[in-house]
């Protein structure tokens, strides 16, 4: 299970992280794309929006043992280019810091989750 969220069938995930070469230019911004692994033989197609989620395993300190996998939702990403299984994405969003729990890093990284907003 996810969160509050269906369990996947199939768990998708950002696979790649790219990032363009910044030349130092004044008011130059670095742009970046995720690159997921679900595509349009899953129904994605361009313009949709992906939530990103962060999988931890939580442990159980005073019984010291591990108690159970948790995912949160803490961002949006846009489709911006879509083949057969796999996406190249932007972030849209982050979801606001109070209704987040504490990401580390506080980034989308190699590993995420992603699930389509229907």
């Amino acid at each position: 299970m996810i969160g509050p969220y269906r369990t996947l069938a199939a768990e998708y995930e950002v696979y790649d992280v790219r990032v363009e070469l910044n030349m130092g230019n004044v008011g130059e911004k670095t742009r970046k794309d995720y690159l997921i692994n679900m595509g349009d033989a899953q129904g994605l197609r361009l313009g949709h929006r992906v939530k990103v989620f962060r999988k931890i395993a939580t442990f159980d300190i005073k019984n010291r043992r591990l108690l159970k996998d948790m995912a949160y939702p803490f961002a949006i990403l846009k489709v911006i280019h879509v083949e057969h299984s796999a996406a190249i994405t932007r972030l849209e969003k982050y979801l606001p810091l109070e209704d987040t729990p504490i990401i580390s890093p506080p980034a989308i990284a190699v590993g995420d989750l992603v699930t389509r907003i229907r």
